[in-house]
């Protein structure tokens, strides 16, 4: 398969701009690295933590002035002509860079322990050093859950590039505005922390949300959104069959629809009482009962919430938008999960398809998609 040469030019500005991010988080790993050696081995006296303090400072403070250098290539004109989408992105993570950098740069030294209240010099030294440490490990820990965003920013502006999606151009994604980066662990941390922001901005004077998620898996995200939403009644749907996709599930990554999971789940929800239930069906079967039926016991007969998150080939996914979309009350939301570059083929092309005429899609972190339900035709 030819590729043609402004796919070419989309794909190589985005793949720069990720190859420099992620140098970026491994020279804080090798800073870190280095100050431990430094703090367990060459510190006697405070004025050796006072030069180890400003060097660190000197290289993250180049670094950050060096970047977005770094990601202007010779044909940065080009790209930004051609490709506008890759050029925000491009320009928001250095945006994010900057600012996490400057931000976390200016106080790095600052207040850390008076070498006067410990035990010797040297201890006092130790100790600040080590602290100084730790801010690092925060810095690095901000900017590992940014790359789960910036990843999702870039991939989204190649994708949409090459092959927009239907009605108003969606915005890049982003953090919602009371996600703190730095209380963040992880895809799944990211994921939940995402939903459970849109809930509360979508709902904020709703007395219950009703919740159906079609693809439950391990109970990550049901366990997120009803620990950060005290209003919300969940309804998961799951087959767990014994196979996914074709495959049979084995332990691991590829466990998809094991029992286990099943039993896993249900101890998971057991905690929320009423107001989280599991339906062991497949999800056609369960859209053509009521909802009472699969032990929910709701009278509602609008749903304010799907997520999708079952098997992602197309026909599943177009399946599930099918069978649970027009369930949702207007103004409601229809959502779903792994909206990303590996999908371009499949999912990616069932949510365009789904899409209502006219609404625009929106994409949070780690690849959530979601839309607002309008009235049923």
């Amino acid at each position: 398969m030819e590729i043609p040469p402004a796919a070419a030019l989309a794909a190589s500005s985005i793949l720069s701009v990720a190859v420099h991010w992620d140098g970026s988080v491994l020279l804080l790993m090798i800073l870190m690295g280095h100050l431990a050696e430094e703090c367990s081995a060459d510190l006697h006296h405070w004025t050796g933590f006072d030069a180890v303090c400003d060097w660190t400072v000197a290289e993250l403070s180049h670094h950050a002035k060096a970047f977005p250098q770094r990601l202007h290539s010779s044909k940065a004109g080009e790209v930004a002509a051609e490709f506008p989408r890759v050029w925000e992105a491009a320009e928001r993570a250095i945006q994010v860079m900057q600012s996490v950098f400057w931000n976390e740069v200016s106080r790095l030294c600052l207040h850390l322990p008076s070498p006067t209240v410990a035990a010797s010099e040297r201890c006092g030294a130790l100790w600040s050093c080590w602290r100084l440490h730790e801010r690092l490990a925060r810095l690095t820990a901000i900017l590992t859950t940014w790359s789960w965003v910036v990843q999702v920013q870039l991939e989204m502006a190649l994708m949409w590039s090459l092959a927009p999606p239907p009605g108003p151009p969606p915005r890049l994604p982003d953090l919602l505005p009371d996600m703190d980066p730095s209380q963040l662990d992880g895809s799944v941390d990211l994921q939940g922390a995402s939903f459970s922001s849109l809930l509360r901005l979508a709902f904020p004077d709703t007395s219950k949300i009703y919740m159906v998620e079609v693809g439950v898996h391990k109970a990550e995200l049901a366990v997120h959104v009803l620990r950060r939403n005290p209003l919300l009644q969940y309804l998961g749907i799951d087959p767990y069959k014994g196979h996914f996709e074709g495959k049979a599930v084995r332990d691991g990554i590829l466990s998809y629809g094991s029992g286990e999971n099943f039993r896993t789940s249900l101890r998971k929800l057991r905690r929320f009482g009423q107001r989280a239930h599991l339906c062991r069906r497949t999800s056609a079967q369960a859209s053509r009962s009521p909802l009472h039926s699969c032990r929910s016991r709701w009278a509602a007969t609008k749903l304010d919430v799907v997520f999708i998150d079952g098997a992602h080939d197309y026909a599943s996914v177009d399946q599930d938008l099918k069978l649970w979309g027009p369930r949702v009350r207007p103004g409601g939301i229809v959502a779903g999960h792994d909206y990303r570059l590996p999908h371009a083929f499949d999912l990616v092309q069932a949510v365009h398809r789904n899409l209502p005429p006219g609404q625009q899609l929106q994409v949070g972190p780690d690849g959530i998609f979601w839309w607002i339900a309008g009235p049923t035709p």
